[in-house]
């Protein structure tokens, strides 16, 4: 069947609706705790207003969150390409470059992070990949954006983390009126008609989805991806044409009994063109969930004993007064009744003076348990200080601190990988999979310059899908005009014909862990280990690199004219001057710090 019928898209949209309806409550929560809004239910806090008593709010959830959020900013990876065949090394730096460009068009390290607090807080976070066109600019460009985790519907069925076995995945979202009518001008009777109706599948805040929103005058639009077979006409080896069952993916709009739209996936790859994150997750019936989720019940007692302990201290200065029967004059007990608690009060009494109720305890088990409740939070979440090389005593040694560091990673390691598994799908999307062709490889067919970094580390600019007139086979003139009065001209480093095999590494590009890496080098080479200088250099972010670089080539030249070979090159090392040892290439390198 080449696309779903307008039931088939609506029973599909509900199925995902009614098996997200538990997720979507907790993750509503979650945010809630995150940002302090929802740690205390309605009943609780009208039963406290009513006892005129405190209700504090101690978040100590956000904390780690933003310290999580931060150990990711820190510790970001830049994907790269490396070659599976000797013959496409250049080719892969080239790509390598590319993509390092696209991302940083798409601001994918800010969206990157977005999407990991949003995985962290409730449990997913969502990614959009695609090509879209702008008509202001008249130019085309490719997106990787994050996604609210609540625009997007899931085939609950699917139980691969890539989300290769999704039948489906469903974006839902509000969208103008009148532009929705202006981009399907040919449904817009409809679409004005449709502003009665409204949408029964969902359900799932208390209250009615409508299809319309008559304050906002917004629809709501599903756009589903879903996967399907087609038959094709495929050429044979022997040249005959025959009629084939493929895999495809189709794009379907709706809104209400309305389908705008029902058509093939502009991409190549084959793929859903979302991918989500999911910090912990199974796979087998579970509720996806972040880090906010078991931090609940312990949040909940901190300020449930925080609040009980304020209204002790708050009522702890006038807790009553032991008054011996007819000590007091009906005046004087009125007085003590309103006043007992006030500086300077003037009390007569006969007999047996009154005697305060004690005041000089505190519970002091409220504070204890307080702190196990904060000790709880950082042991369920696997969060602390030592994180990021905090709390650890001063004189501890680098080796103390960085086993300290790892011990911490350890728990949060899991959610870590998923990352990287979430960032080669989307890898996967701009590069395409298994001869498919990607984004880049689809769209990126225009000539355009690219910075690349050369293997001596300098910065060189080369082309990409430069049209290069071609001599005429006969004349040998250029350029080669054909008979129709076009120039024949061929492409180099055409991107949309590279298909070769992609593997995905990662190297750090967070300014702490290259230098971590450094310095490891570093102390590995003054503890006697051959490590070439120029490899300790190219690990390093010094600014006199190329300087450095120019004393270490002097230095090689000085030897080799020592030993006869050739003369000095220009700008060598001065006739006369010794040329820098190892330990002085070394000191340089660290900074003037002495080599041991």
């Amino acid at each position: 069947m080449p696309w779903l019928t307008l039931a088939a898209l609506r029973e599909r949209f509900r199925h995902a609706v009614d098996a997200d309806r538990k997720w979507r409550e907790e993750a509503v929560e979650d945010f809630g705790f995150k940002w302090g809004t929802a740690q205390w239910n309605a009943s609780d806090l009208a039963t406290l207003a009513m006892q005129k008593r405190p209700g504090l709010v101690l978040n100590k959830i956000a904390p780690l969150l933003k310290l999580l959020g931060g150990y990711q900013r820190l510790n970001r990876y830049d994907p790269i390409l490396l070659p599976r065949t000797a013959d496409d090394f250049e080719k892969a730096k080239k790509a390598t470059a590319l993509t390092k460009w696209v991302l940083e068009e798409t601001d994918f390290l800010n969206e990157e992070s977005e999407m990991f607090d949003d995985g962290v807080t409730c449990g997913r976070g969502w990614m959009e990949v695609g090509y879209e066109w702008d008509e202001d600019t008249g130019r085309g460009h490719i997106f990787v954006r994050r996604r609210s985790p609540f625009d997007i519907y899931p085939d609950p069925e699917s139980r691969k983390y890539d989300m290769s076995d999704a039948k489906w995945v469903c974006d839902a979202q509000w969208v103008d009126r009148d532009d929705l009518a202006a981009a399907f001008p040919e449904h817009a009777d409809t679409i004005e008609a449709i502003t009665a109706s409204y949408d029964s599948d969902e359900d799932d805040r208390g209250d009615r989805y409508y299809w319309y929103d008559s304050v906002t005058s917004k629809v709501r639009l599903v756009r589903m991806w879903y996967r399907t077979h087609a038959h094709v006409d495929r050429q044979t080896d022997w040249g005959e044409t025959r009629k084939v069952r493929v895999k495809q993916v189709r794009v379907a709009s709706f809104i209400g009994d309305l389908i705008l739209e029902d058509v093939e996936s502009p991409y190549e790859h084959g793929f859903l063109p979302y991918m989500w994150f999911l910090p912990d997750w199974d796979g087998e019936g579970d509720i996806p969930r972040g880090i906010v989720r078991d931090l609940k019940d312990p949040q909940r007692e901190i300020n449930k004993r925080r609040s009980q302990l304020l209204h002790l201290l708050n009522t702890m200065a006038n807790r009553g007064w032991f008054v011996q029967e007819g000590s007091l004059s009906p005046e004087e007990l009125r007085r003590m009744e309103l006043m007992g608690s006030t500086p300077g009060i003037v009390v007569r009494y006969n007999g047996t003076p009154p005697v305060s109720f004690d005041t000089t305890q505190l519970p002091v088990a409220f504070a204890n348990v307080e702190q196990a409740c904060t000790n709880d939070l950082k042991e369920i979440s696997g969060i602390n200080e030592e994180m990021m090389g905090m709390n650890v005593p001063a004189s501890a040694s680098g080796r103390a601190i960085e086993l300290k560091q790892q011990a911490a990673i350890t728990s949060i390691a899991g959610m870590l990988d998923n990352l990287r598994r979430t960032k080669k799908q989307v890898m996967r999307m701009l590069w395409g999979y298994r001869g498919r062709k990607g984004l880049i490889q689809q769209y990126m067919t225009h000539e355009m310059a690219v910075r690349i970094t050369t293997d001596d580390g300098k910065v060189d600019f080369v082309t990409m899908n430069e049209r290069v007139p071609v001599p005429d086979p006969v004349t040998g003139q250029v350029p080669y005009i054909d008979e129709n009065g076009q120039v024949i001209a061929a492409i180099m480093d055409d991107v949309s014909t590279w298909e070769f095999d992609i593997v995905l590494s990662d190297e750090p590009t967070s300014p702490s862990t290259r230098t971590a890496a450094f310095w490891k080098l570093l102390e590995a080479a003054r503890q006697g280990v051959p490590i070439p200088p120029d490899v300790i250099l190219e690990a390093s972010d010094i600014p006199q690199k190329e300087q450095i670089k120019q004393a270490m080539a002097n230095a090689q030249a000085q030897a080799m004219q020592a030993k006869g070979g050739p003369p000095n090159p220009p700008g060598g090392v001065p006739e006369g001057s010794a040329p820098p040892t190892r330990e002085d290439i070394l000191r340089m390198i660290s900074g003037g710090q002495p080599v041991l």
